[in-house]
């Protein structure tokens, strides 16, 4: 690890944020998110070569933390960059809105992905367990309020 931190430290600065990234995977993997977080903010502040990846492992590390609101940040800032990865970037957003319970927002991210990448399949699996909430959601609540279990 200490070899990873001097050539993050002696890295120019256009490969800083390249490095930066490598070091973050690693401690995300090997050590806590939490411990990660900051090698993923370094990332993002040098972010010169690679737009798109750097916000969205950011926003994933932040998603395995529960920080919903920050990590959905880091994904509208992806989208908003120049990069071939938005599909990626929908996709993260749509999990991050459906882990707070914003599930049409969910749905709409996650077909803004398949809508660039038709064939991605993690997205077409969670749109497919996604199928009909809102208005499971609507009948279970009228059940309740008919059955008297809301007032």
């Amino acid at each position: 690890m200490q070899a990873l931190i001097t050539a993050y430290e002696l890295a120019p600065e256009t490969y800083k944020g390249f490095v930066a990234m490598q070091i973050a995977v690693l401690v995300q993997d090997f050590q806590s998110p939490k411990e990660a977080r900051p090698w993923f903010e370094a990332g993002c502040k040098h972010a010169d070569i690679d737009l798109g990846w750097p916000w969205i492992l950011r926003g994933a590390n932040l998603m395995y933390m529960e920080e919903f609101d920050a990590a959905i940040s880091c994904f509208e800032t992806a989208l908003r960059e120049d990069h071939d990865l938005k599909d990626e970037a929908y996709f993260n957003l749509g999990l991050a809105y459906r882990a707070q319970g914003r599930y049409e927002q969910a749905i709409d991210s996650l077909k803004s992905a398949l809508q660039i990448n038709p064939a991605y399949e993690e997205a077409i699996n969670a749109l497919a367990g996604m199928d009909n909430l809102p208005e499971t959601f609507r009948l279970i609540a009228e059940y309740r309020k008919n059955s008297g279990e809301i007032h």
